[in-house]
C-alpha cells in the first residue's frame, strides 16, 4: 500500500512538473510579437476614431461606405500576445487579469492609402485596480451586472506593456451571420 502511494505521488509530481515546464515553455515568447504599437500610437488611433465619430455625427465628414467593421487576429498571434503581455507585466510586478479592446482609426496621412481614415482596434492588457474600501451598505446598481463586467470596470490598463494592433480587417466589411 505504501509503495502504491509513493508511486502515485511520484507520477502526479512528474505530471505536474512536466505540465509546468510545458506551460512555461509554451508561454515564453521567443521574440517580440509583430504588430505592437507604442502607447502614443494607441492614443492617436483612439483620438482619430473619436474625432471621426464626432465629425460623422455632426455631418462634417464623409462616411466610408466600406469602412472596416470587423477585425481578425490569428489564434497564434493572440496566444503570442497574451504570453508577451503576461511576461512583460510580471517584470513590472503586475498581474494581467484581462484585456481591453479599443476602437481606433488610422489618420488621414496614414502609412498606407488603403488604411487612410479606416477603423482599427488595438488590445491592451489590464490589471485589477486597487480600490478603496467599499461601504458595506452600498448596493450594486444594475441587476444584470455580471462578474466579468464588474471585474472589467475595476481593471485598469497596464501601460508598461505595448498594445497590439494590426489585425486582419474585414475589408470589404464582413456581415455577421446568425
Amino acid at each position: 500500500m505504501k509503495r502504491i502511494f509513493i508511486f502515485s505521488a511520484t507520477v502526479i509530481l512528474l505530471l505536474l512538473q512536466t505540465s509546468c515546464i510545458c506551460i512555461k515553455k509554451c508561454c515564453t515568447p521567443e521574440q517580440i510579437p509583430q504588430g505592437l504599437i507604442t502607447n502614443s500610437q494607441a492614443y492617436n488611433l483612439q483620438t482619430n476614431y473619436r474625432n471621426k465619430q464626432e465629425q460623422i455625427q455632426s455631418g462634417h465628414a464623409a462616411v466610408y461606405a466600406d469602412d472596416v467593421d470587423s477585425f481578425w487576429f490569428s489564434k497564434e498571434k493572440l496566444k503570442e500576445y497574451i504570453c508577451y503581455a503576461e511576461e512583460e507585466a510580471s517584470k513590472n510586478g503586475k498581474t494581467v487579469n484581462g484585456f481591453r479592446i479599443y476602437m481606433g482609426a488610422y489618420p488621414l496621412n496614414s502609412i498606407s492609402d488603403s488604411k487612410i481614415g479606416y477603423n482599427t482596434v488595438f488590445i491592451v492588457p489590464t490589471e485589477k485596480k486597487t480600490l478603496p474600501p467599499v461601504n458595506s451598505n452600498a448596493k450594486m446598481s444594475g441587476s444584470d451586472a455580471s462578474t466579468e463586467t464588474i471585474e472589467g470596470n475595476n481593471s485598469e490598463d497596464i501601460n508598461s506593456v505595448s498594445p497590439l494592433d494590426y489585425a486582419g480587417a474585414g475589408n470589404p466589411p464582413k456581415v455577421f451571420r446568425q
